[in-house]
């Protein structure tokens, strides 16, 4: 297997399908034209749990090595105020990477329910506008403490019988309340998040024209069966959300099974949202129910979640893809923001060499991250498939998850908040801060593409004269492209140095020629960027008169996650 790994390993850093690879049976068609559900987020639950910042770091971030979760569940303690603030420290810190909060009660206050306690029993009906204000004061208390919720339910899994914090509601009364009482909540409510999602807790609603109208999405968990199509909810023009489940498993078996269910309730069911039970183990136990153990280390569970998370933003939209192009293979595909997401898992034991065509999008290249039996993490592959009329041959390893992200034609649009890789054509390499550094002077060079690499991804910022950008380096966020000593003669370097705002020699003019390649030009030389017409990694950028044609000079925008 290790042999075979490195063959494959080399063949995808060449750019090429692998030949150690079988066959794949069938093309997937991926079809960026229509679109289906929106994706609200991913993410996990941080139910009884005390989370540091660190961790939220690991979990939230969505640079390298993090997982990019955009959606926290927290739990309502029925304690009250007095016992918010752990949720509290949570949220906040999940918000400060851009997440969004959803909060959920295990039961009502035990002062509110027939057995006078927090285990079982039921609310009472006397209790019910107490009940919808007691939610609205944990809406105005995360609110007013800088953690303002997304969305609210009414009840974690109504229909389980355990014996820890829980209250058991029939359709029917969840029903009368959502009618009746729910329109004092001020944030969308979601319900009735049943362990099974079983439709006859919120059907009762969902068809009763006095309570579908408050219901902001229709959600469930997923214990003890597989995502499937709620029809009902999407007849009535309801999102549907998977609000909690895991699945016990070690290693890549456990990566492949989280990644299927993913799949599943992406293309199968349409959820918009998928959020994972616990965020991290207990510190007391290791078990599998973490994204990340109680060291913070990220687990199979996370690196299976994070191939879609960190790639697949809220607001995305879901497109067509066949769902299973080839034995053992799996594609889901996405589009949102400019950037273009496929996902493919192999579950079998065997490498494939996948071919896809893409419909209705221009995609000049493709970046893919893997999680594979032989590395359980987000590998970051020195490499970037090329698109040839729309068509390209994709090398899944065994038992693996792919994701490729692209960025397509947009007809000459650059996203000014969006990072991205400059890749000439002539070499195929990078724009790259050399050696990582933060120092004014070092030398723009061209050196191999590796995602995730912050020295080679280049913010194009809207400079003081119009039509220009000052073009700023993620690894050091102070420095921008240079004209050398406001150099005007052919050969003149390009060096990094730091930005001052209104200076000729550090604007630059990006002209797109089409087929997603774009020249950029100086103001003060006149001059057009160029790799000397090298493919030597290391060579330091110049400057040349501009030339039509003149492949040294041409570059590809590949924006990064």
């Amino acid at each position: 297997m290790k042999h075979i790994f490195s063959v494959a390993l080399a063949a995808i850093a060449a750019g090429i399908a692998c030949p150690c690879a079988t066959s794949a049976q069938g093309t997937a068609v991926v079809d960026f034209g229509p679109s289906q559900q929106t994706i609200a987020g991913f993410g996990g639950a941080s139910a009884w749990l005390s989370l540091n910042s660190s961790q939220m770091t690991t979990l939230y971030d969505n640079g390298p090595g993090h997982l990019g979760l955009s959606v926290l569940r927290v739990r309502i303690d029925p304690g009250g105020q007095s016992n918010w603030g752990t949720e509290l420290s949570n949220a906040k810190l999940a918000k400060s990477h851009g997440a969004v909060v959803i909060a959920t009660p295990w039961t009502p206050p035990a002062s509110m329910k027939t057995n006078g306690s927090t285990v079982g029993g039921s609310l009472s009906t006397s209790q019910y506008g107490a009940y919808a204000g007691y939610l609205q004061s944990f809406v105005n208390y995360m609110s007013s403490n800088g953690a303002s919720l997304y969305a609210i339910s009414m009840q974690n899994e109504p229909d389980a019988n355990v014996t820890y914090e829980s209250c058991f509601w029939t359709g029917a009364q969840m029903d009368t309340w959502v009618a009746n009482n729910s329109s004092a909540l001020s944030v969308p409510l979601y319900m009735p998040e049943s362990e099974s999602f079983t439709t006859s807790y919120s059907d009762p609603a969902v068809n009763d024209g006095n309570a579908v109208g408050h219901i902001g999405a229709v959600a469930g968990h997923l214990y003890g069966v597989s995502p499937s199509y709620y029809t009902n909810a999407f007849n009535h023009g309801k999102q549907v959300w998977m609000t909690e489940h895991y699945i016990d498993g070690s290693g890549i078996g456990n990566a492949l099974a989280v990644a299927k269910e993913i799949n599943d309730s992406m293309s199968v069911a349409n959820y918009s949202m998928y959020v994972w039970w616990w965020l991290t183990d207990l510190p007391s136990q290791n078990s599998y129910i973490g994204l990340i153990d109680a060291n913070g280390n990220v687990k199979p569970a996370g690196w299976a979640l994070a191939q879609y998370a960190r790639f697949i933003r809220p607001g995305y939209v879901r497109s067509n893809a066949t769902y299973n192009p080839s034995s053992n293979v799996y594609v889901t595909a996405y589009k949102g923001n400019g950037s273009y997401v496929i996902v493919a898992l192999n579950m079998g034991t065997s490498g494939v060499n996948q071919p896809f065509t893409i419909q209705n999008q221009s995609i000049g290249s493709l970046t893919p991250y893997q999680t594979s039996a032989s590395a359980l993490f987000m590998q970051q592959l020195a490499t970037v498939y090329t698109a040839n009329n729309s068509t390209f041959t994709g090398y899944l390893p065994p038992q693996s998850i792919t994701t490729f992200v692209a960025q397509g034609s947009t007809g000459g649009t650059i996203n000014t908040s969006a990072w991205y890789q400059v890749i000439n054509k002539t070499s195929g390499m990078c724009a790259d801060d050399n050696g990582n550094s933060t120092t004014p002077g070092t030398a723009l060079i061209q050196w191999p593409c590796a995602s995730g690499k912050y020295n080679q991804e280049w913010q194009f910022r809207p400079a003081a004269t119009s039509g220009y950008y000052d073009v700023f380096n993620r690894n050091a966020t102070s420095l921008v492209w240079d004209d050398y000593n406001f150099g005007t003669s052919n050969g003149t370097n390009v060096d990094l140095w730091t930005y001052l705002s209104g200076q000729r020699n550090q604007q630059w003019q990006a002209t797109y020629l089409g087929s997603g390649l774009w020249t950029f030009k100086n103001l003060n030389s006149g001059l057009c960027l160029d790799n000397t017409g090298s493919t030597s990694q290391g060579q330091q950028m110049w400057q040349w008169q501009c030339q039509a044609g003149n492949t040294n000079q041409e570059f590809q925008l590949v924006q990064q996650p």
